[in-house]
């Protein structure tokens, strides 16, 4: 039975397992996964999209064909270099700016990775993270997608974490975001913060 999902897409990417590279993508109206297997969707981060999909027992199995860009992300225009050929201290300060964002995404997806990885090792020595039974490789095929998802809800949380930073730096001009002393760590969430 085909489902019919739209939304805008907030993650699209590949893994590569055993020699082969896997398509998936996540859109905002669902808290799922969605792939499309060895075949690279043809959709962009921020893009519209509709398309439609089948339950099975690897996920939410997703026909590329059925993939339909009801509206692409818009993109600004490369701004022109100025008159002296682009290489005036002005232009080298605000690409340094731009590289600096990309090489900080960067630390954070390999920092997640990192914090996952700790994550699933500490559940697996508890014992709360079942891997299921089958081969080594099914095992592994698992546990790497376990560390996959554990990764991407740490990577979001930063992203919020690093909105919210901004947001609170512009309206205070600090950069301290503190919780109530009396607040319980266990009982924490985000209301509990308040401006310093």
């Amino acid at each position: 039975m085909s489902n019919k999902a739209t939304g805008i897409v907030n993650w699209v990417g590949s893994k590569d397992v055993r020699g082969r590279k896997y398509w998936s993508f996540r859109i905002d109206t669902a808290e799922a996964w969605f792939r499309t297997g060895s075949d690279k969707p043809p959709i962009n981060k921020g893009d519209s999209v509709s398309f439609t999909y089948e339950e099975t027992q690897y996920g939410n199995q997703v026909a590329i064909d059925s993939i339909k860009v009801t509206q692409a992300e818009t993109r600004p225009s490369a701004p022109q270099p100025s008159g002296g050929g682009g290489n005036n201290r002005e232009d080298y300060w605000n690409k340094k700016a731009e590289d600096d964002k990309i090489i900080q995404k960067m630390i954070q997806f390999n920092h997640c990775t990192n914090a996952a990885i700790n994550v699933a090792k500490l559940a697996l020595e508890q014992g709360i993270l079942p891997l299921g039974a089958g081969s080594k490789g099914n095992k592994l095929d698992a546990l790497m997608a376990q560390i996959a998802t554990i990764r991407n809800e740490l990577y979001d949380d930063i992203d919020t974490f690093n909105v919210a930073l901004v947001e609170h730096h512009a309206a205070t001009g600090n950069l301290i975001m503190a919780a109530p002393k009396a607040a319980d760590a266990g009982t924490l969430n985000d209301d509990d913060f308040e401006d310093a």
